[in-house]
C-alpha cells in the first residue's frame, strides 16, 4: 500500500526572462547613491514596487550629478562640465539604466536585485572605524567608512547580527551569510529584471496537476489527503503554481482533526477560517487567488529551502566559463552521457554556426517587416503581457548575442534564452511568431521550414549545455547538488521516515524552481542507487520528481511490515514538435504522466544512500519564523473564471 507520496514540483509555465546585470566599483564616489539603497543589509534585496524601483531612478540622477562634478577633464561633457573617458563609459551604463527602468518599470515582473558582497575584516580594523571619524546612515544600521587605507571611500561596514532593507518601504530579502563579526563592502551588483511571469497556461497546468494527483491518491490510499502538507519558493510564479494546485488537490471536507504526520510541523493543515486581508509580505510572493470568507489552506514559504541559493555561485560560475569545451569536435562521443541527436549530422560547433547564419537571416527579415508592414494587424490579439513591441525588443538582443559575435567568443548559456523564447512564442503568439520571420511580407509559406530548422538546432544545443550548467563532470554535478538541494533532500528524508516512523499515511509537496529540480535530480542520480534510465530528460516547466513511501505486511500473522520506496520522474508541459503542435485558447501543453527512476527499493537502502551527505548540512539549522499564504478551498476545485 502507499502510505507516503513526497514531490518536488518546479512551477508552471511563465513568460521568458530578461535582465540586465551592473557592477558598481565601490571605491567611486558616484556608486554611493546605489549603495545607500543597501542601508546596512548584508543580503540581497529585491525591489517590486514602483515607488521602490523610482529610488533607483534617483539614484540615477544623483549618479549623475556626481560624475559631472567630479570627472576628470577629457572629452565628452554634461551639463558643461567635462568628464572623463571612463566616466563616459559609466554615464552610458547609466543611460542605458535609465532607459530600461522608464520602459519596464510597470511591466509584471519587473524588478530589480540588489548584490552586496561583504568580506570579513579584522577586528583590530573595525576597532579602528568605532574609534576615528565615522558617519552613520539611518541611525545605526550601518557605518560609512572614512578612514585611510580601511577600505575605499564610502565602503559600508554592516554591524554585527543587523539585517534590515532600510529603504521605508516593505522589501524581500533572501537569506544569506551570518553577520557576526563585521563586514566590509567589497563588491555590489544591480540586476534589473523583468518578465519570468505566470502565465494563464501555467493556470491550467497547475490546476491539471492538484485533480489529477487527487484522483491518484483517492484511489491509492484516500487518507493520505487528510495529512497534506505543501510549501513553497517565496518567488511570485512559484507561490502561485501552489496556491492554484493546492486548491485544486484539496477540498472542504478534508478533515480539520488529523495533525501532521512531521513532528514539529509549524501548522495543522487545513485550518478552517475567514482570511484576514493578506501582508504585503505575501502579497510579493504572488497570490493570483480572491480572499473569500471559505475554508482556508496554510501554504508554507520555505526560502531556506526552495528559493534561490548562493552556496554554489562560485563553483557555476566556474562551470559556466568552461561550457565551450561542449562545443568542441568529438566532445558528445568523448562524454557518453551528453545528450546529443543522433539524426543531428553535424558537430555542435557547426550547428552553432548554422543558428548564427539562420539568426543573420531572421534579424534582417524581421527588420524589414517591421519597417513595411503593419505589425499591429498581424495578430489581434496578444496574451501575457506582450506585445510586438516587447517581441522585437526580446528578439533584437538574442540578434545581438548570437550575430554580433565571433563563434570562437559566443557564450554556449545564450542557447537556453533562444530555446526559451521559440518555445514561448510558438505557445502564445504562434502567428506573429511565423509572419514576421516570412519573406513574403507577413505571408506565411508552408513550405519554409527554416524556423523549424531553428528550433531543432536550438534544441539540441540546449540539450547539451543546459544540463552542464550544473556541472559538466560527475564530480561538479554532487558538489553543486549538496550546496544548492542537501537541505531539501535532508527534508525530503525526514518527510519519508516520518511517515515510516508513525504508520500513518502523508503527501508532502514542494515548489520551487529549475535550479532545485537540476540539482536535488542530480544529488539522486549520484546518491549510489541502482538508476533504472539515468538519462533525464529535458525538465521543463511543472517537471517533477516523486518519492513514493509503500507497506507490505508480511510473516506468519501479516503482522510484519516491510517498506520499499520508488522514485520517479516527470519531464512537465513539454512537446517534442512545439511549432506544430495542437493549441486551444489555454495556450497549455499537457504535463508528461511519471516513468520510473527506480524499481522499488528496500527502504533501508534508500535512506541511506540519499543520506550519505547529509553530515555536511546542521539538522534543524533555521530557527526563523515561517510565512504562510492562505489559499481559500471551494470544494476542492478553484474557480476557472478567477484566473482569467
Amino acid at each position: 500500500m502507499l502510505k507516503a507520496n513526497v514531490t518536488v514540483f518546479r512551477h508552471a509555465d511563465r513568460t521568458p526572462k530578461q535582465k540586465l546585470k551592473y557592477s558598481f566599483p565601490v571605491s567611486e564616489p558616484w556608486t554611493q547613491p546605489f549603495i545607500r539603497l543597501l542601508n546596512g543589509a548584508t543580503e540581497e534585496i529585491f525591489l517590486r514596487e514602483r515607488e521602490q524601483l523610482n529610488l533607483i531612478v534617483d539614484a540615477i540622477e544623483e549618479a549623475k550629478q556626481i560624475i559631472a562634478t567630479h570627472g576628470s577633464v577629457q572629452h565628452a561633457e554634461l551639463n558643461g562640465h567635462s568628464v572623463s573617458t571612463s566616466a563616459q563609459e559609466d554615464l552610458a551604463k547609466l543611460a542605458q539604466l535609465s532607459a530600461a527602468l522608464e520602459k519596464k518599470i510597470d511591466l509584471p515582473g519587473t524588478k530589480a536585485q540588489l548584490k552586496p558582497t561583504y568580506r570579513k575584516v579584522k577586528p583590530s580594523v573595525v576597532r579602528g572605524v568605532s574609534e576615528g571619524g565615522t558617519i552613520s546612515l539611518n541611525g545605526d544600521l550601518a557605518t560609512t567608512i572614512s578612514q585611510p587605507g580601511e577600505g575605499p571611500p564610502g565602503a559600508v561596514l554592516a554591524p554585527s547580527g543587523q539585517i534590515t532593507g532600510g529603504l521605508g518601504v516593505a522589501v524581500q530579502t533572501t537569506k544569506g551569510p551570518g553577520t557576526t563579526g563585521g563586514k566590509r563592502l567589497e563588491k555590489f551588483q544591480l540586476v534589473f529584471k523583468w518578465g519570468g511571469e505566470f502565465t494563464h497556461a501555467a493556470r491550467y497546468q497547475s490546476r491539471d496537476l492538484g485533480e489529477n494527483l487527487r484522483k491518484d491518491i483517492s484511489i491509492l490510499n484516500k487518507d493520505m489527503l487528510h495529512n497534506v502538507q505543501i510549501f513553497t519558493s517565496s518567488e511570485r510564479r512559484v507561490t502561485a503554481s501552489a496556491e492554484i494546485f493546492a486548491a485544486a488537490l484539496l477540498d472542504n471536507n478534508t478533515p480539520r482533526n488529523v495533525s501532521h504526520v512531521n513532528p514539529g510541523s509549524p501548522l495543522p493543515l487545513p485550518l478552517p477560517h475567514t482570511p484576514p486581508t493578506r501582508s504585503s509580505r505575501s502579497s510579493e510572493a504572488g497570490s493570483v487567488m480572491d480572499r473569500p470568507a471559505v475554508p482556508c489552506y496554510k501554504l508554507i514559504i520555505r526560502k531556506d529551502l526552495l528559493d534561490d541559493s548562493n552556496a554554489a555561485k562560485d563553483l557555476m560560475d566556474d562551470v559556466k566559463k568552461r561550457l565551450k569545451i561542449l562545443l568542441r569536435n568529438g566532445e558528445s562521443e568523448r562524454r557518453p552521457e551528453l545528450t546529443w541527436p543522433k539524426n543531428m549530422n553535424a558537430e555542435p560547433a557547426q550547428v552553432v554556426q548554422e543558428v548564427i547564419q539562420l539568426m543573420s537571416s531572421f534579424r534582417t527579415i524581421m527588420r524589414k517587416n517591421f519597417e513595411t508592414l503593419d505589425v499591429d494587424k498581424i495578430q489581434e490579439r496578444w496574451c501575457c503581457g506582450d506585445d510586438p513591441f516587447l517581441f522585437r525588443e526580446r528578439w533584437e538582443k538574442m540578434f545581438d548575442d548570437f550575430c554580433d559575435v565571433k563563434q570562437e567568443k559566443f557564450d554556449p548559456s545564450r542557447v537556453s534564452e533562444l530555446y526559451d523564447a521559440l518555445k514561448f512564442s510558438a505557445l502564445h503568439h504562434r502567428t506573429f511568431l511565423f509572419a514576421i520571420f516570412s519573406e513574403n511580407g507577413g505571408k506565411v509559406d508552408p513550405n519554409d521550414r527554416r524556423l523549424h530548422e531553428l528550433y531543432a538546432r536550438a534544441k539540441a544545443l540546449f540539450d547539451l549545455v543546459a544540463p552542464q550548467e550544473y556541472g559538466i563532470e560527475a564530480s561538479e554535478k554532487e558538489e553543486i547538488g549538496v550546496l544548492t538541494s542537501l537541505p531539501l533532500m535532508r527534508k525530503i528524508v525526514a518527510d519519508l521516515e516520518a511517515v515510516r516512523n508513525s504508520g500513518g499515511s502523508g503527501l508532502t509537496v514542494y515548489f520551487t524552481k529549475e535550479s532545485h529540480i537540476h540539482t536535488l535530480v542530480n544529488l539522486v542520480l549520484h546518491s549510489g542507487l541502482p538508476i533504472a534510465n539515468p538519462r533525464i530528460p529535458e525538465l521543463d516547466y511543472s517537471s517533477h520528481i516523486t518519492f513514493e513511501l509503500y507497506e507490505r505486511s508480511g510473516g506468519h500473522n501479516k503482522t510484519d511490515k516491510e517498506y520499499s520506496i520508488r522514485l520517479s520522474i516527470s519531464e512537465g508541459a513539454h512537446s517534442s514538435n512545439v511549432l506544430d503542435s495542437a493549441l486551444d485558447a489555454r495556450h497549455a501543453l499537457n504535463v508528461k504522466p511519471r516513468r520510473k527512476l527506480t524499481q522499488h527499493l528496500d527502504y533501508g537502502l534508500v535512506i541511506e544512500k540519499l543520506s550519505k551527505h547529509f553530515h555536511r548540512v546542521p539538522e534543524d539549522e533555521d530557527e526563523e519564523p515561517l510565512e504562510a499564504i492562505d489559499v481559500p478551498l471551494a470544494n476542492g476545485h478553484a474557480s476557472d473564471g478567477s484566473r482569467g
